[in-house]
C-alpha cells in the first residue's frame, strides 16, 4: 500500500500545476492513494472527530481474520458509498 502513495511528497521547488495551487494534496496536508484496495474490502476507514476536526484513519486488513495476525477492529467502518446506495442509512 504505502509504495502506491501519490503525492506523499512534493518538493518546494516544483511548481503547482495552475488548477492544484491551493489543492490539499500541493498543501502536505493530505495523501492519494488507490481506491481499488478499499472496493476489494481490504482496507477500512473509521472516522475520527477531536475538538470540532474530522480526521480519517486507515486500516490496511490482515491476510487472516481469525485474530492470529492483530487486535480486531473495535470501531465500525465508515461506508464512503452510502450515498449511492439509495437508501436512508447503511449497516
Amino acid at each position: 500500500m504505502l509504495s502506491s502513495l501519490e503525492n506523499a511528497y512534493v518538493a518546494l521547488t516544483e511548481p503547482p500545476t495552475p488548477s492544484m495551487d491551493e489543492n490539499w494534496l500541493m498543501t502536505g496536508r493530505a495523501i492519494a492513494l488507490n481506491p481499488l484496495p478499499l472496493y476489494a474490502g481490504w482496507m477500512a476507514i473509521v472516522r475520527e472527530d477531536f475538538d470540532g476536526q474530522t480526521y480519517w484513519r486507515l486500516y490496511l486488513k490482515a491476510r487472516f481474520q481469525d485474530g492470529s495476525q492483530g487486535a480486531p477492529l473495535m470501531q465500525h467502518p465508515w461506508n464512503l458509498n452510502a450515498r449511492y446506495d439509495g437508501g436512508p442509512f447503511q449497516l
